[in-house]
């Protein structure tokens, strides 16, 4: 039966000798002052590289509907429901934000919710410019139908 020859002992030590020399040219190539952070003000990375944009606290804001949300219309009917009723109510509480960013877009304001809450409050988050923020506080006056805060005071947010 054939048998492989053992290894040289040789042929490893090459290979550690060569790995020593090649991290040592590494670490002398990237000496250079170039790879060191300068001291400043910080920035944050996102995954994709690019820097978060900046928007002020003031504009993001979240806005709450009337239409009741899941947790409400459940509590309505004792505790109970069935899958498909569930996914009615939430599906009723999309499509009256939805709405409601239709409504904005049809009045020149560009709405781009970021996160939606159907579940415990039917409302979502976004960032408004002076214009949007504008017509929800007339949208609020005249049809008591929404009403908004900015994140920082979420609890404290009047009830209409």
């Amino acid at each position: 039966m054939p048998t492989r020859p053992p290894r040289e002992p040789f042929n490893a030590l090459v290979l550690a000798a060569l790995a020593v020399v090649v991290t040592g040219v590494l670490i002398a190539a990237g000496g250079g002052s170039k790879g060191i952070v300068q001291q400043g003000e910080p920035s944050w990375q996102g995954l994709a590289g690019a820097q978060r944009p900046r928007v002020a606290v003031g504009q993001r804001v979240i806005v709450l509907l009337k239409t009741p949300a899941l947790a409400d219309r459940v509590g309505r009917v004792g505790g109970l429901a069935t899958d498909e009723e569930e996914r009615r109510w939430m599906q009723t509480a999309l499509s009256s934000q939805k709405l409601l960013v239709a409504r904005l877009r049809v009045q020149g304001v560009i709405v781009q919710p970021e996160f939606s809450y159907t579940r415990t409050v039917n409302g979502f988050s976004a960032a408004f410019d002076a214009r949007g923020i504008a017509l929800l506080e007339r949208a609020r006056r005249s049809r008591a139908s929404i009403r908004f805060a900015p994140h920082i005071r979420l609890r404290s947010a009047p009830d209409s």
